[in-house]
């Protein structure tokens, strides 16, 4: 037999576990008094023991602590979701762990799915961008108070050589929202879209807040006042200031438009009619502790509907559009 010393190529553990055999075999003809000298167990001996009269020096090797079977790996058609929805849409671990627990009824931790993005290189899908200018958080007390109105270039979603606009109104408090498309950023089309807002919202506007675009001039806000609305502009290139509504639309531009694609203007229409609705009831916002828009909204419009403590205008408090 071989002794230990020509086994030098052999890994630390292995070596140590070949000289208490040798030692026995060779030396003590005794279990005790190797395990005595070693100080190991006579359960630990007698188990690479056993393995070394089976396998040889192989025997003594370590092996994987990998359990034969894992009883609660992820099926790979749950992986493969996941990872689609991490592409198309870009959540993060908690929001994805929202959206796949009410949408599929799927209960995967934040932990694990930050897991599964590192495995396949989705952890980090590019850099955010830094602000030189740091704009203080608010939110506002009640629906009525504010609602940002902006403009979105739709520059990838061009028919027939004709250009087209988003127009999206975001209530400041509940981030409840109303999408309309129009071939033209006019004042005109801006006043039809106030009136459109006025009527899908379940409660009275105050304010709206808008930048200093071109379609919200002095006419545009002539129209608000007739209608008992009060019209406040942000600062020239201060686009923080009306932060709700252009981050929204990034999250049309990364989870409506670069997953759709339109054969005609109403098949768009038609879609993000589809897609308002999913943002406002089924879409856990990560701003409102994962509940919906429409589930904040009626919180709120109940909470003061028992408080009786202001003066708001509730059109609806069950019926929400």
């Amino acid at each position: 037999m071989k002794s230990y010393q020509d086994h030098s190529k052999l890994d630390l553990r292995t070596r140590k576990r070949l000289r208490w055999i040798e030692t026995y075999k060779q030396i003590t003809k005794s279990v005790t008094p190797t395990c005595r000298y070693f100080g190991i167990s006579r359960s630990t001996f007698y188990v690479w023991y056993h393995r070394y009269l089976s396998l040889g020096v192989e025997g003594l090797k370590d092996r994987s602590t990998r359990p034969h079977r894992i009883s609660n790996k992820i099926p790979s058609d749950i992986i493969e979701k996941v990872l689609e929805l991490r592409l198309q849409r870009k959540y993060g671990p908690k929001r994805m762990s929202w959206h796949l627990k009410q949408k599929y009824n799927w209960y995967i931790s934040k932990t694990t799915i930050w897991r599964l993005y590192k495995e396949h290189g989705l952890n980090k899908l590019r850099y955010k961008r830094k602000w030189q200018r740091y704009p203080q958080r608010y939110n506002k007390a009640l629906p009525e108070e504010r609602v940002q109105v902006d403009v979105k270039f739709l520059d990838s979603f061009e028919i027939e050589n004709k250009k087209y606009y988003q127009f999206t109104a975001i209530d400041d408090c509940t981030r409840y929202r109303v999408l309309r498309i129009y071939a033209s950023n006019t004042v005109k089309n801006a006043t039809d879209f106030v009136d459109k807002v006025k009527k899908a919202l379940p409660f009275a506007i105050k304010q709206i807040q808008t930048d200093n675009g071109s379609e919200f001039s002095d006419e545009f806000s002539w129209h608000l006042e007739d209608l008992g609305i009060t019209h406040r502009k942000t600062r020239v290139k201060s686009p923080e200031e009306n932060g709700k509504v252009e981050r929204s639309h990034r999250t049309d531009q990364e989870e409506f438009y670069s997953v759709n694609r339109f054969v005609s203007v109403t098949h768009c229409i038609k879609l993000l009619k589809e897609w308002e609705k999913e943002y406002n009831e089924t879409r856990p916002h990560m701003a409102l502790d994962g509940k919906t828009p429409k589930e904040y909204l009626m919180e709120k419009l109940k909470t003061h509907a028992i408080n009786r403590s202001g003066n708001l205008p509730i059109k609806s408090v069950v019926d929400v559009p």
